[in-house]
């Protein structure tokens, strides 16, 4: 029971759309330094997926917060939008930013799996 109650708790803590709030913290206030902070989140949770050994979560966990992100961002984009982020389209950063949030979630996995010793 212990074990489902820590998936349901990740897989619920990444439904939330870290990409689109990303984007959308950086529009509304012009502001770049909630990337950094928004990006530890999800790096948590990875964290939290690796030492529960629920790697599969994770992975799951990004498909999710990237699939919702993606939605959010289809039906909030504006001509604002696309101008803000020029030369690239809203989407095009979203999948930027998710593939090296996966990079870095990648890393820290293997660190950590060498801190282990496995």
């Amino acid at each position: 029971m212990k074990k489902l109650t820590i998936r349901g708790v990740l897989l619920f803590a990444y439904c939330i759309p870290y990409g689109f709030l990303l984007m959308y913290n950086d529009f509304n206030n012009r502001s770049a330094l909630e990337y950094v902070g928004i990006m530890i989140v999800p790096l948590i949770l990875i964290c939290l997926c690796i030492m529960t050994n629920n790697i599969g979560i994770g992975i799951i966990g990004n498909i999710i917060t990237f699939s919702i992100s993606y939605l959010c961002i289809s039906n909030v984009v504006t001509e604002r939008w696309s101008l803000y982020f020029k030369p690239f389209f809203p989407r095009d950063i979203l999948i930027f930013i998710s593939a090296i949030l996966v990079l870095v979630e990648i890393l820290l996995w293997t660190f950590i799996e060498r801190g282990r010793g496995n």
